[in-house]
């Protein structure tokens, strides 16, 4: 049986790029203490339902690691895709946005590295 995981809709957050390090691009953005609301930093300028942010179910900042996310977010319908039922990770956003940063990271080494995980979870979990 499908373990109960249910939809969690999650907000990550990509480390500033080179282009914006060397430009000096601002960090516009600030998060809750919770993890589960983002925020424009001059919400002065901002107005209608987004002045109070956006609330998720898990915010994940910029600094956070691959693992935090895929052990919040991946892990348990990894779990039941090996168990046999279906399973969807969908990542969403505007070019550049960091969609493929957070599934694939810097590099396809850190898929690898996840692999002894994945088969550990289709052994008994």
């Amino acid at each position: 049986m499908a373990s109960s995981t249910n939809i969690k809709v999650v907000c990550r957050f990509r480390p500033p790029n080179a282009l914006e390090l060397r430009e000096g691009g601002d960090i516009v953005v600030a998060f809750d203490e919770n993890l589960q609301t983002v925020q424009m930093k001059n919400s002065q300028a901002v107005s209608g339902p987004e002045k109070d942010g956006f609330t998720f179910d898990r915010v994940f900042p910029m600094g956070t690691k691959q693992h935090e996310v895929f052990d919040y977010g991946v892990k348990d319908i990894v779990k039941d895709v090996l168990d046999g039922y279906n399973g969807t990770v969908f990542a969403y956003g505007q070019t550049g946005s960091g969609k493929t940063f957070t599934m694939m990271a810097r590099s396809i080494h850190i898929i690898l590295n996840f692999m002894p995980d994945f088969c550990s979870l289709g052994r008994g979990h």
